[in-house]
């Protein structure tokens, strides 16, 4: 069976976002990366899979899903994070799409790992998300339909030196075949001027921040 998405759920989610409660259908997996049982647990969702070190899941909720869930367990000292090892499981897995859940709140360096992981699912062509209530990011492809509010905020920002060739419809400020540095913040703030935007660029590493519909 082919799944259309895998959910993961971090350690540092405090609530079940609004948008996996409308978006999760029974073939998709949940996967509680360590403490993100721990929510699960108190919403009564049943994962799929709980993998991690078990620093942070409470005791209980791990006795409780024993016999509910795969397990998968790995020593504190390791090269990988949790949520690298969560993700790695996935894109072994038949899966369309991936939506790790997490927050901007707590250390900033694991913000910066989260992105990092980005390009490790573009090696598997596997479009991954990173999500909350809050926000949706996630890498471009050269050619991409973005989908949004007139008024939401969007940002694109370059993570490699340059992004060239770029061009976007549907923007407030669009670009015409220009650069966008990485050096600059250009791309920062945004929105949408139409319901549906196209941008188009041939070369580069852009990251898009897309913010919920009602901020302005």
């Amino acid at each position: 069976m082919t799944l259309s998405t895998a959910f993961l759920f971090t350690g540092s989610v405090s609530q079940i976002p609004i948008r996996f409660k409308r978006e999760y259908h029974k073939k998709d997996l949940i996967v509680a990366v360590d403490g993100g049982a721990n929510i699960l647990y108190k919403e009564s969702i049943l994962p799929d899979l709980i993998i991690g070190d078990m620093d942070s899941i409470q005791s209980e909720v791990l006795d409780f899903y024993q016999d509910k869930a795969e397990i998968v367990t790995y020593p504190k000292e390791k090269d990988a994070t949790d949520t690298e090892l969560a993700l790695q499981y996935c894109l072994q897995k038949k899966i369309a799409k991936i939506v790790i859940y997490t927050t901007t709140c707590g250390r900033f360096d694991q913000l910066f790992g989260l992105i990092s992981l980005l390009f490790l699912a573009r090696d598997f062509s596997i479009p991954v998300f990173l999500e909350n209530d809050d926000f949706e990011v996630f890498l471009a492809n050269k050619k991409q339909t973005l989908s949004g509010k007139v008024g939401q905020i969007i940002s694109l920002i370059p993570l490699s030196e340059k992004i060239e060739n770029i061009s976007s419809e549907g923007l407030k400020y669009n670009l015409h075949q220009e650069q966008l540095l990485r050096n600059t913040t250009r791309g920062i703030s945004n929105v949408f001027s139409e319901n549906k935007a196209f941008i188009s660029f041939d070369r580069g590493d852009l990251l898009i921040v897309m913010m919920p519909e009602t901020e302005q």
